[in-house]
């Protein structure tokens, strides 16, 4: 959204909130909730709170807190027209603009209009992907959120959340006032309800902040809400994407008008909806409901159990056996990173890891090694680059799986055991979770600090896929060994990318198995140290030789795609692959 509000982190509670209108809801929440929202302030802090957890081992669940587009916009159009439009003629024939989709504001149909960013689509998608699974407080809300985001999630949790706090009379009998119910929201963006409750003989009260200096309502502050609710015979319900406030007052026996993007009629059955663009819309839902229908609770599921079950049906399946991963970890000066690597290798769950650091004849690490009883310790005999020293560990390992990770990489707790579990109920040679990219800027003293995420290889991979522009990184692999060896392991005259060719050979001899999950994090650092981030001819030879070494026949759109990929990676400047969709307002240091 790009409006900045108050942050929220409570790093003693598992809850933690981003944006106003997340916070709203966490204010609802018990603080030993594990859930992260965020609703599209703030969007890299809450990734960056949700990559933290991810590195802790933490269970949690996220929840992308979306708005729908038109009735957003048709509050602030309705603003614009309010001020436009004096005469109740000319107002009608703009609001039925609205109401149609064909008015046009801000040089764009009324239906076009987006309140986010696609910077901030794009970093609210990635953020969806974080944590065990997905909170939506109904059914309508999870596809809103799958079809905005253009993603899915496997566990989901659907509930609403109830304002426990909310302290609501119950409905009066007798009473007969139409109460336009928006505590939160300014009189002025609340013009559309006025102009379609314009002519009822008895004027609606308006609970909200200020007033609409020509309108024939009533208005309330929110502070003297009860003296509204004393007279309500029907509360129209503003909240465009809520359903926790409508069921409040369906509880207390108030006649109801909500939205229908809130999810509220889910739940309460007859309920009374409108289309918050539409005035005539608003108009017969509170004439329906001053019909005095009958409405009745469908069975309300609790939101705390939801996300406990959710949480729980989530976690990681134990692999039914325990086979020996070696997992290979090549370094060259570089002490800090791989103690901090070896830190998060000390944090896995699977029982049953081998750790080899192979030293390409760089500053000695040995005593690092030494701390860490899993952990075997190899140099080679001469510098021989990063691939060659990889093949030299491999070569060591004993492993039935096996997996490679740079020095200044991270595995999250679960990795292995998920990837194990992949591989054994599979029966594939290869499986792979999601990786996050962290991007790290490196200062002239040396220290490193985190400025933004990205994530890749959300998608199953296979042949079609990795020549089409996805790649995998071996860092985001679990490998049978012997698939590996007969592949011969890395190629060894390549120098950037061996992992790419390494993902192709192996694509033809298996299936992958992909658990949409995050398993780890890659550093990508903007002092080109990274050997697949020296952009340039050489890396740009590299990656066509390698496409063109393992290219489909009959194929001339891959071929095309091919050349667009080696231009680009020629052309890219800086190194820079990849990049931050909304980078953090403050760089954070990597805990150790």
């Amino acid at each position: 959204m790009g409006i900045h509000t108050t942050t929220r982190v409570d790093c003693r509670s598992a809850l933690a909130a981003f944006g106003s209108e997340a916070e709203r809801l966490a204010s609802r929440c018990a603080p030993d909730t594990p859930l992260i929202l965020c609703d599209g302030s703030y969007v890299a802090e809450a990734i960056a709170e949700a990559a933290r957890r991810r590195r802790a081992g933490e269970s949690y669940l996220v929840m992308p807190v979306l708005r729908d587009n038109l009735p957003l916009a048709a509050r602030e159009a309705g603003r614009a027209l309010y001020d436009s439009y004096k005469s109740l003629d000319e107002r009608r024939y703009a609001f039925e603009a609205l109401m149609n989709g064909q008015l046009l504001f801000n040089d764009k149909l009324i239906t076009q209009v987006d309140h986010y960013s696609n910077e901030v689509l794009q970093a609210l998608r990635e953020f969806m992907q974080f944590g065990d699974g997905l909170v939506a407080r109904s059914v309508l809300e999870r596809q809103r959120i799958e079809t905005t985001l253009g993603r899915k999630r496997e566990y989901v949790a659907i509930a609403p959340i109830r304002d426990h706090k909310l302290v609501i009379p119950p409905a009066r009998r007798g009473a007969n006032r139409i109460v336009v119910w928006a505590p939160e929201e300014e009189a002025a963006r609340l013009a559309v309800f006025s102009f379609a409750l314009w002519e009822l003989k008895q004027p609606a009260i308006f609970v909200c902040k200020g007033i609409i200096p020509d309108s024939p309502h009533d208005f309330i502050s929110p502070e003297q809400a009860d003296v509204a609710l004393n007279q309500a015979g029907v509360i129209v319900d503003t909240d465009p994407s809520d359903p926790g406030t409508s069921l409040a007052f369906a509880q207390q026996g108030y006649a109801l008008a909500a939205s229908a993007n809130s999810g509220a009629q889910e739940y309460i059955q007859g309920l009374v909806t409108y289309q918050g663009h539409d005035f005539l819309s608003i108009l017969s839902a509170v004439s329906r409901a001053r019909a005095g229908r009958r409405t009745s609770f469908r069975a309300l599921p609790d939101f705390a159990q939801a996300v406990a079950e959710t949480l729980a049906l989530a976690q990681p399946v134990s692999p039914p056996i325990t086979p020996l991963v070696s997992v290979v970890i090549p370094t060259y000066n570089r002490r800090q990173e791989l103690q901090t690597n070896l830190n998060h290798c000390a944090k896995q769950t699977y029982p049953n890891v081998e750790v080899i650091v192979v030293n390409d004849c760089g500053e000695d690490v040995s005593d690092i090694v030494s701390r860490y009883p899993f952990a075997r310790y190899l140099t080679t005999p001469e510098n021989m680059g990063a691939t060659k020293a990889v093949n030299f560990a491999l070569r060591a390992a004993k492993g039935e799986f096996i997996a490679v990770v740079a020095d200044d990489d991270l595995n999250y707790p679960a990795q292995l055991s998920t990837l194990v579990g992949a591989l054994v109920a599979s029966g594939l040679d290869v499986a792979h979770g999601n990786i996050l990219i962290r991007l790290d800027t490196v200062s002239p003293d040396g220290h490193t600090r985190t400025y933004g995420h990205t994530l890749i290889h959300d998608n199953s991979l296979d042949t079609l896929s990795v020549h089409w522009g996805i790649s995998i990184h071996a860092q985001g692999a679990l490998i049978r060994r012997k698939t590996f060896e007969e592949i011969g392991f890395f190629d060894q005259e390549l120098s950037y990318v061996p992992d790419l060719d390494s993902i192709l050979r192996l694509s033809k001899c298996s299936d992958f198995a992909h658990v949409n999950v995050l398993t780890g994090e890659m550093a990508y650092r903007d002092n080109r140290s990274n050997l697949s981030n020296r952009v340039g001819l050489e890396l740009a030879k590299e990656v066509e030789k390698i496409l063109c070494a393992h290219l489909p026949p009959d194929r001339p759109l891959i071929h095309q795609r091919i050349e667009a990929t080696v231009q680009g990676v020629a052309a890219a400047q800086q190194g820079v692959f990849f990049y931050a969709w909304v980078h953090l307002s403050e760089h954070v240091a990597l805990p150790q």
